[in-house]
């Protein structure tokens, strides 16, 4: 899994997001519990093959997200990579479940508990928050 906290430039979630990756069952590809978010390429995203992508930028709603990745240029073999392929692309609001420590981080851990096993019962207010992006159309135009 990738966990993008900014996208123009790309940062990957740090201090305790993927900690909370780790609880929800997954793998984060990038980040290290405790360590500060840091800057990748969007080459790397790719070279990194994530079967789960998660844009959330800091400040961001979902669908504020949503539109500011739609904006992005895309590398080569970005709808190659299996979160592309497999329709598992998502945005999600990053204040109020992942940048701000505090209560609402355990609705973000359902999220990522939600996005990583679909068959998982999540409060209401996690399961509508997130929110899948069709990229194949977009990743051909980029």
């Amino acid at each position: 899994m990738a966990f993008l906290e900014w996208l123009q430039p790309i940062y990957v979630g740090g201090h305790w997001v993927p900690e909370m990756i780790e609880f929800a069952g997954g793998r984060d590809v990038f980040g290290t519990a405790r360590t500060p978010s840091f800057r990748v390429t969007m080459d790397e995203v790719t070279a990194a093959a994530p079967d789960v992508v998660l844009l959330a930028p800091c400040g961001y709603t979902a669908e504020q997200a949503g539109e500011e990745f739609r904006g992005m240029k895309l590398p080569d073999g970005w709808h190659d990579i299996p979160a592309v392929r497999n329709g598992q692309v998502y945005a999600l609001e990053a204040n109020s479940y992942f940048s701000r420590p505090g209560p609402r981080l355990m609705t973000g851990l359902e999220i990522l508990a939600k996005v990583l096993h679909p068959r998982v019962k999540v409060s209401r207010e996690a399961e509508a928050s997130i929110r899948p992006l069709q990229i194949k159309a977009h990743a051909a135009q980029a």
